[in-house]
């Protein structure tokens, strides 16, 4: 077993771990990393919605957005009509003011 000496000269035993850590850093601030990710995701996918793309791009570009934030592309999709119905609603709101 290896050991190390610390600043008061103990010998202090270290146990070799097999496992990698689960987590590095703060789990919590890499779940908050996470949503950011995924809000931003979502808002990039409406906007690709918009664009004049084929059915076919446009699910491509679905599926590796959703990938890459770890949600299912109907997930993805979904939030994505729900933003841009959100968008709609409040230009709307905007002009008639």
């Amino acid at each position: 077993m290896p050991t190390f000496t610390n600043d008061n000269g103990d010998t202090v035993w270290i146990r070799d771990e097999s496992k990698p850590a689960l987590y590095v850093g703060n789990p919590k601030s890499q779940r908050e990393r996470l949503d950011i990710r995924r809000e931003r995701t979502v808002i990039c996918t409406a906007r690709a919605m918009r664009l004049e793309m084929t059915e076919e791009e446009l699910e491509d570009v679905i599926a590796r957005n959703a990938q890459n934030v770890e949600m299912e592309p109907d997930d993805l999709r979904e939030l994505a009509l729900q933003y841009l119905e959100l968008e709609e609603t409040n230009s709307n709101g905007i002009e008639k003011e």
